[in-house]
C-alpha cells in the first residue's frame, strides 16, 4: 500500500491537470509547480527521513508518512485555488518521502538475504501497477466525479494502511542514543533542492541566467559544507564510509543513470506519439503503459533470480537492454508503425524491469543493518534525482535542437512544432539517453567478485 500510493497519485494527477487548470484558470507555469513542488520536496527530504528511521524507528516514520500523506491528500481535495494546491502538495510530498525512504529498509530488515531480491522485486511490481493504473483510473474519476476525487481516494486507503501497518510491521531497532544531525540535514536539503531547482528551471530561464547560476553556486557551497560537516560531527546524517564500498557506489550511480535514461523516454515519447504521429491521448496512454506493464511482470522474476545468482550479471544485462531500447527509439521515424513503436518500448521495458530489483538488492545488501534507513533514502534519492535530471536534460536538448533546426519552435509551444523538427530534436535527446544508459552498463559491471549479501558485522 505504501509503494502504490505515491506512483498512483502522480500518474493520476497528470490526467487531472487540464480539469484543474480549467477550474482555477491557472497558467501553465502554475500547473508545473503542482507537479514540481511535490517532486522537489520529496527528493530533497528522502535522505533526511532515511536517517530519522535509523534513529527513531522505521515503523514510526513509515506510519507517520501515511498520516501526513493522507492529511495532505484531503487538503488537496479542498484546495480553493492553485496556490493552496501547491502548498498542500508539499505536505503530500513530505508524507510520500517518509514512506518511500522507509520501504526498502523495512523489506531488507524483514526478509533474509536469500529472499531480499524477490521481495524488492515485488515492491517494484507494485510501483509499476500504480504507474500503469493511474491514467485509466484517473480518467474514470475525473470524467464521472471530478478532479477532486483523485485525492479523496487516498483518504480511506491511508487510514486503512495506518491501522494495518501498526498491527503487522515489527518494531525493529532504533538508536536514539545518537543525536540527529540537524545542520547536516539542513545543508543537504539546500544543496539538493538548489540543484534540482536549477535543473528544472534551466531550460526555461536559460542556463547562464543569474537565477540559475546563483542556484548552482548556493547548491555547490551547501554541498561542500555538508561534506565538511559530516566528517567532524560525532553522529553524521550520512556515514561517508558507505561510499568506500564499491558495490554500494556502483548500484547508486547505476540507479541514477537508469532513471535519467528512463525519464528521457517517458517524457518525450508522449509528445512524439500525440504531436508527431497524431495518436489520441487514449491511444498514446495505452502504448506508453506497455513499459510499466512489462516491468510489473518482470521485476519479481529478476529479483528472485538475483537472490540465486546475484546482481553481477542481471544488472549489466538489464542496463544493456535498456541502452538498446533507447537507441532503437531514437531511430523511429514519422513512418514508423504502431507495432514497431511497441516492440522498441517493450525492449526498453524489459531492460528496466530486469535491472531494477537486482540493483536495489545489491545496494541494500551492501549497507550495514544499522544504516538501512540511510541506504534506502539514498536509493530513493538517486531515483527521484534521476527523474528530475532526465526530464530537465532532455527538455534542454530538444529546445536547443529545435532552434538549430531553423526556428521550428520550442517544447513550450510543442503543438505548433513541425513534426519533422520535433523528430530531429527528439533524436538528439534519445542519443544522449543512450549514452547515459550505456554508461550505466559500465557502472553496473563494477561489482566485487563476490557481492556482499549482508553488511559486515
Amino acid at each position: 500500500m505504501g509503494a502504490i500510493m505515491g506512483p498512483l497519485d502522480g500518474s493520476i494527477l497528470n490526467i487531472a491537470l487540464p480539469a484543474i487548470a480549467s477550474e482555477f484558470q491557472a497558467p501553465l507555469r502554475s500547473l508545473e509547480w503542482v507537479v514540481m513542488s511535490y517532486l522537489l520536496v520529496a527528493s530533497a527530504t528522502l535522505l533526511i527521513f532515511g536517517r530519522m528511521g535509523d534513529l527513531y524507528g522505521q515503523k514510526r516514520i513509515y506510519i507517520a508518512g501515511f498520516a501526513v500523506f493522507t492529511v495532505g491528500s484531503f487538503a488537496c481535495s479542498l484546495a480553493p485555488n492553485i496556490s493552496s494546491m501547491v502548498a498542500f502538495r508539499v505536505v503530500q510530498a513530505l508524507g510520500a518521502s517518509m514512506m518511500i525512504a522507509m520501504g526498502p529498509a523495512i523489506i531488507t530488515r524483514v526478509f533474509p538475504p536469500t529472499e531480499r531480491g524477490m521481495a524488492l522485486g515485488i515492491n517494484s511490481m507494485v510501483v509499476a501497477v500504480g504507474l500503469a493504473s493511474g491514467p485509466t483510473l484517473g480518467g474514470i474519476l475525473v470524467e464521472n466525479i471530478g478532479w477532486r476525487s483523485i485525492f479523496w481516494i487516498n483518504v480511506p486507503i491511508g487510514l486503512l494502511a495506518i491501522v494495518w501497518a501498526w498491527r503487522v510491521l515489527p518494531e525493529g531497532g532504533r538508536d536514539a542514543r545518537e543525536r540527529f544531525d540537524i545542520l547536516g540535514a539542513a545543508l543537504f536539503f539546500v544543496a539538493l533542492f538548489g540543484l534540482l531547482m536549477a535543473a528544472s528551471n534551466g531550460p526555461a530561464l536559460g542556463w547562464s541566467s543569474p537565477a540559475i547560476l546563483t542556484l548552482v553556486a548556493v547548491s555547490g557551497a551547501a554541498f561542500a559544507l555538508f561534506l565538511w560537516t559530516e566528517r567532524i560531527v560525532p553522529a553524521p546524517m550520512v556515514d561517508l564510509s558507505l561510499f568506500r564500498n564499491r558495490v554500494f557506489v556502483s548500484a547508486a550511480v547505476s540507479c541514477l543513470l537508469n532513471f535519467m535514461a528512463q525519464n528521457t523516454v517517458t517524457f518525450l515519447m508522449p509528445f512524439y506519439l500525440q504531436n508527431a504521429m497524431a495518436y489520441s491521448a487514449r491511444e498514446a496512454g495505452l502504448i506508453m503503459s506497455s513499459i510499466p506493464v512489462v516491468m510489473m511482470f518482470l521485476a519479481p522474476i529478476s529479483g528472485a533470480l538475483s537472490d540465486r545468482y546475484g546482481s553481477g550479471v542481471l544488472s549489466p544485462l538489464g542496463m544493456a537492454m535498456t541502452t538498446l531500447g533507447v537507441w532503437l527509439l531514437s531511430r523511429l521515424t514519422l513512418a514508423s508503425s504502431t507495432a514497431e513503436i511497441l516492440a522498441y518500448l517493450l525492449v526498453f521495458g524489459l531492460g528496466s524491469g530486469l535491472f531494477g530489483a537486482p540493483n536495489n538488492s545489491a545496494l541494500m545488501g551492501s549497507a550495514p543493518r544499522n544504516k538501512a534507513g540511510v541506504a534506502s533514502g539514498i536509493l530513493a534519492m538517486m531515483r527521484n534525482t534521476g527523474m528530475v535530471l532526465g526530464v530537465a536534460l532532455s527538455g534542454a536538448i530538444v529546445d536547443a535542437r529545435l532552434s538549430l533546426y531553423g526556428g521550428g519552435g520550442s517544447l513550450a509551444a510543442i503543438s505548433a512544432v513541425d513534426p519533422a523538427a520535433f523528430l530531429y530534436a527528439q533524436r538528439g535527446a534519445l542519443v544522449v539517453g543512450t549514452v547515459l544508459a550505456g554508461t550505466g552498463v559500465l557502472t553496473s559491471l563494477v561489482r566485487s567478485g563476490k557481492e556482499q549479501r549482508e553488511a559486515a558485522s
